[in-house]
């Protein structure tokens, strides 16, 4: 189990999927907003998922995505997978609105 998946099994959650590890980079570090439009610090493993989804929205074929998420569900497991998905989707849908 990864160390956000870890501080969520323990409960330290700050809302929807977002978690605080406890590392006191908020108070002082760099802040980005999420896609769900919380403000976490650039060492939060949520960042780092979503920057991740980004990469694999900002590939120039439907094929190189497929072909991605498919290698992390093989190596990393449906769950990450299903979460790196669904955040690709959320940023499709975005840019379709827009």
């Amino acid at each position: 189990m990864g160390p956000a998946r870890d501080a969520r099994a323990h409960g330290e959650v700050w809302g929807a999927g977002m978690t605080c590890l406890g590392c006191q980079r908020c108070e002082t570090g760099p802040m980005v907003t999420l896609i769900s439009g919380q403000q976490v610090c650039n060492y939060c493993p949520d960042w780092r998922v979503e920057c991740e989804a980004r990469h694999v929205a900002s590939m120039e074929t439907l094929r190189e995505r497929r072909e991605y998420l498919q290698h992390v569900h093989q190596k990393r497991g449906s769950e990450a997978y299903l979460e790196i998905a669904g955040l690709v989707k959320q940023i499709w849908d975005r840019r379709s609105d827009a």
